[in-house]
């Protein structure tokens, strides 16, 4: 999911994913030409597109690192508009070996 200032775009596979390891990856290819443009986004499992969303626009300002960067567990500004777990700051179940973030050049800011 995408939270855009509380415009969000839900990106969901329409198959459960399967028991075993995976690579899951989100891919924002952003319009550029300056902060608040829009992107297509896609949900990637080992390499495949399994949904995708167009966002008209991003938002325009920076946050603090650690504002967006909850992994299995959300104790900020949520993501879900349901809970996950018996609470709302619930962790996930999964086990999680890694999280690569990787920012590509020549992405118009």
């Amino acid at each position: 999911m995408c939270n855009n200032l509380g415009e969000l775009a839900v990106l969901q596979s329409k198959q459960l994913l399967p028991e075993g390891s995976h690579q899951i990856a989100v891919a924002i290819d952003y319009d550029g030409n300056g902060l608040g443009q829009g992107a297509n986004v896609s949900l990637e499992v080992n390499g495949r597109s399994v949904a995708s969303a167009r966002l008209e626009t991003t938002v325009l300002s920076r946050f603090s690192f650690d504002e967006g960067a909850d992994i299995t567990k959300d104790r900020a500004t949520p993501v879900l508009m349901r809970n996950i777990g018996p609470e709302r700051h619930s962790a996930s179940t999964g086990d999680l070996a890694h999280v690569t973030i990787e920012v590509q050049e020549g992405n118009g800011l």
